[in-house]
């Protein structure tokens, strides 16, 4: 094998190890955003929400259930903790190697179900509040799912693939170089989400 393929194969385990193994403790990575990249577009949805009680899609106000626009107005810290998502809960581990990979839609569904459930279970959440709290959660961790169907797919074309299990990224060059490039396309993400940026030369997404 040539000493730069090997070069190639080093620089990329490093910077997998850095960056991804480390702290996902070896489970393989799936973010597309970074949450805080999460949280500034759920602001962008919640002030959209709590304005009118709709929310405006290519030009089309939607009407929000009375209970969620209340939720989400009454309880915003609630909401904007659930735009984190399976980025952070229930934990990075769990929510990065099974959520995110294997089950989102399950989880979800879940997630949404068991927030309705709370708001006529009033023998496990004997206050409206409480209630009211898990749905503005639950719809946090909802629009962060929103936020992952597009990003993903952004993320994957210009990386030109999902990202590769570790075994592969360590093995195969091919691979290895797809998830170099997914670092730095969400990295780029990252950075030029308004109001996080760590490179004054580049503009920011979202910003007028």
């Amino acid at each position: 094998m040539r000493a730069s393929t090997w070069v190639y194969r080093w620089v990329a385990a490093l910077a997998i190890f850095g960056a991804v193994i480390v702290p996902l403790l070896q489970v393989q990575p799936a973010k597309a955003f970074k949450p805080y990249t999460h949280t500034k577009i759920g602001d962008q949805a919640y002030e959209d929400v709590v304005a009118d009680g709709k929310v405006t899609i290519d030009g089309v106000d939607y009407s929000v259930p009375t209970e969620v626009y209340e939720a989400l107005r009454d309880y915003p810290q609630f909401y904007r903790g659930g735009t984190i998502g399976p980025d952070g809960f229930p934990d990075i581990v769990y929510g990065q190697g099974v959520i995110h990979p294997a089950t989102t839609g399950e989880w979800m569904r879940y997630v949404y179900d068991q927030a309705w459930a709370a708001q006529t279970n009033t023998t496990a959440y004997p206050t409206l509040a409480e209630g009211r709290q898990i749905l503005a959660f639950a719809y946090g961790y909802l629009t962060h799912a929103a936020g992952d169907m597009w990003a993903h797919t952004f993320v994957n074309e210009f990386a030109e693939g999902v990202f590769p299990a570790v075994g592969e990224v360590l093995t195969e060059v091919d691979k290895a170089a797809i998830a170099l490039r997914h670092i730095i396309v969400e990295g780029y993400l990252g950075d030029a989400t308004a109001g996080f940026d760590g490179n004054s030369d580049q503009g920011s997404i979202g910003e007028d």
